[in-house]
């Protein structure tokens, strides 16, 4: 349900026809919904595939079902986002060096003494956990900006709102907002609209999707930190 894992599923595909392989896409309504795509993975098993590529929902619950693949001889690659309870081979971004980069940005944008927020994604998937980590080292390292607090809003546009209208009334001095993911970054921007706050708040936010494109051109947003 967002530009980027459309994206992906795309990517795929077409690695798929080059290769002249077959392939099985399955995917949650959203990435939230762990349980689903759980259920999922075990219907893939029955079908006993060659290899399974997995973006998990929950980076702390892969284990079991990465042993019920190994059992089956089916080997796992972590896609997109690592697991945490097992140790698979992993297909992705460095999203650890994504976060660093956005606080380097952040920290270009605003003054010494300046506090931040973070808008994150779901709180148990690893790549909004390693956003969060580089994010943080960085502006530690750096010593120049303060984070005030972080709020989770599951890749959700109208969650991300909702979540950084109680960051901003708790923090109503926040000097920029970081977002974990582009869709989230686009409520964190309409949500400064309402709250008049547009070109008050400095926001940075991951992958350049053409809203969010359309976006920095406009001015509402400050920075991207791309995958490609």
């Amino acid at each position: 349900n967002s530009q980027h894992w459309m994206e992906m599923r795309s990517g795929i595909q077409d690695a798929a026809r080059r290769c002249q392989a077959d392939i099985i896409l399955l995917y949650p309504e959203d990435e939230t919904k762990a349980l689903q795509q759980k259920m999922m993975f075990y219907d893939l098993l029955a079908a006993e595939p060659d290899a399974i590529l997995f973006a998990p929902c929950d980076s702390d619950d892969c284990k079991e079902m990465v042993e019920s693949a190994s059992e089956k001889g089916i080997p796992v690659f972590a896609l997109d986002t690592r697991a945490r309870d097992v140790e698979l081979p992993y297909i992705g971004a460095d999203n650890y060096l994504i976060g660093r980069l956005a606080a380097q940005r952040m920290t270009a944008l605003l003054k010494d003494g300046d506090q931040v927020g973070i808008i994150s994604g779901v709180k148990n998937q690893m790549s909004h956990v390693e956003r969060i980590e580089g994010f943080l080292d960085q502006i530690e390292a750096d010593g120049r900006l303060s984070v005030a607090g972080i709020r989770y809003a599951d890749s959700d546009f109208k969650l991300a709102m909702e979540e950084t209208k109680k960051l901003l009334s708790e923090h109503p001095s926040l000097g920029g907002i970081f977002s974990t993911s582009a869709v989230m970054g686009l409520g964190v921007i309409e949500e400064c609209k309402a709250e008049f706050l547009s070109y008050n708040i400095d926001i940075v936010a991951v992958d350049t999707q053409d809203d969010a494109l359309s976006a920095v051109r406009n001015g509402m947003l400050q920075g991207l930190v791309t995958q490609d």
